[in-house]
């Protein structure tokens, strides 16, 4: 059986006398960890999982978790039996996936003691373990540049198990059958319901769903412990319909499944206010390509005045126009004109297109954001798109969300 092999190099240099190097192995997993001393780490296994601990802390009567590293045998279980929301995969060691777990809040350990905690936790972060990891499969990889989805029959037909697997596997070119990573069911012979949907667009990903935070009380139909359900509206993936209702037992349409499928891959073309129009256009792969009409190319001038990076700016008319850019310390500023870029000002409609909704606070969201992006609509306006990483806590992975508005004028 293969292991899972982790080392770390000596990065520091210690002044004072040293036992023996750290060292763990557990079935497939090996640690060496070259910089830290026995003393320093103490491991627990419990059923799956081990925990990993810093020693000084723990003796102190404090918890001192450092991090876990949980095995889930077969791989598909992840999707299928697997419950914990918070995680990040490290990769797979033949039909084992491991996954990184940490403490979402607070220090674990004592004031005096937190500089030493510190320097072994480094050695124990989701970035740290996964860049030693040279012995695991590396996840599926999605194409987000596959040729978008289309259907042979009505877009309002429902969505079968068989043409789902069908789209997957363009999605998943390296990917023989997408049942053995538990992203479809095994089961051929069913239609996929709306809440099924919601499930798989974050199998995909490889990805927990996301939380929710305001006022919003969700779908009155839904229960708050479907954390996906209410992940894929967050994420601006999945809709729910006018009477409050999300109808997660409904066979989900095929061109609902296209629309919902091309959003968590950030590549959304509906524009159109009637969802249904959205979808058959996008499914019928005619709102894909766009003319750069309204667009100025030459923005050399205007972002030296301004002192920032202008990355694009868009004119409704001949006054109106949108502009969107950056600086080192702000990834996304959104500027306006309405005297034909005589002035620039901050771009009133801010709040309505970021994601509020996902964060807990304006500091979180702000952390979080990545770019902004405008992009022709070919229907006389433009999209504003909001590129994020989604998850507002310590489980921040390597995963960019994108919050689409479409814009017609910018008043």
């Amino acid at each position: 059986m293969k292991k899972l092999f982790l080392s770390i190099a000596m990065a520091l240099t210690l002044t004072t006398a040293i036992s023996a190097n750290f060292q763990y192995e557990q079935e497939n997993i090996s640690l060496d960890l070259s910089s830290l001393t026995q003393e320093q780490v103490t491991v627990k296994v419990a059923g799956t999982s081990t925990h990993f601990y810093h020693t000084a802390s723990q003796e102190a009567g404090y918890d001192g978790w450092l991090a876990t590293i949980e095995a889930i045998s077969p791989v598909s279980d992840l999707f299928s039996v697997y419950n914990h929301v918070s995680y990040q995969v490290l990769g797979i060691c033949e039909d084992t996936v491991y996954l990184y777990h940490q403490a979402d809040g607070g220090i674990p350990t004592s004031q005096m003691l937190l500089g030493d905690y510190t320097q072994v936790k480094k050695y124990f972060t989701y970035e740290a373990l996964l860049e030693t990891m040279n012995q695991m499969e590396a996840l599926p990889i999605l194409d987000s540049d596959a040729p978008y989805m289309k259907s042979e029959v009505a877009l309002d037909q429902v969505l079968t198990h068989h043409m789902l697997s069908q789209w997957l596997g363009e999605l998943f070119p390296t990917v023989t059958n997408v049942v053995d990573y538990g992203i479809l069911p095994d089961d051929g012979t069913h239609t996929i319901t709306r809440g099924e949907f919601a499930a798989i667009l974050h199998r995909l990903h490889f990805v927990p769903p996301v939380g929710l935070y305001g006022d919003d009380d969700g779908f009155s139909d839904v229960s708050v412990h479907d954390s996906y359900i209410h992940s894929a509206y967050v994420l601006g993936w999945m809709q729910g319909y006018e009477d409050g209702c999300f109808r997660p037992e409904q066979p989900i349409t095929i061109g609902a499944a296209i629309t919902a499928l091309n959003r968590s891959l950030c590549r959304d073309q509906s524009a159109y206010p009637d969802l249904f129009s959205a979808n058959l256009l996008e499914a019928m792969g005619q709102l894909n390509h766009h003319g750069q009409e309204g667009f100025v190319t030459d923005t050399g001038k205007l972002a030296q005045s301004l002192g920032i990076v202008v990355d694009s700016i868009f004119y409704f008319n001949d006054l109106e126009g949108i502009l969107v850019g950056r600086t080192d310390e702000t990834p996304c500023i959104i500027l306006q004109t309405d005297d034909g870029g005589a002035t620039w000002s901050e771009y009133p409609a801010k709040e309505s297109v970021f994601p509020h909704k996902q964060f807990g606070s304006e500091e979180t969201m702000n952390a979080a954001l990545r770019t902004v992006v405008l992009r022709p609509t070919g229907i006389g306006g433009v999209y504003l798109q909001v590129y994020y990483q989604p998850y507002d806590s310590v489980y921040s992975i390597n995963f960019v969300a994108m919050k689409q508005s479409v814009l017609k004028e910018i008043s």
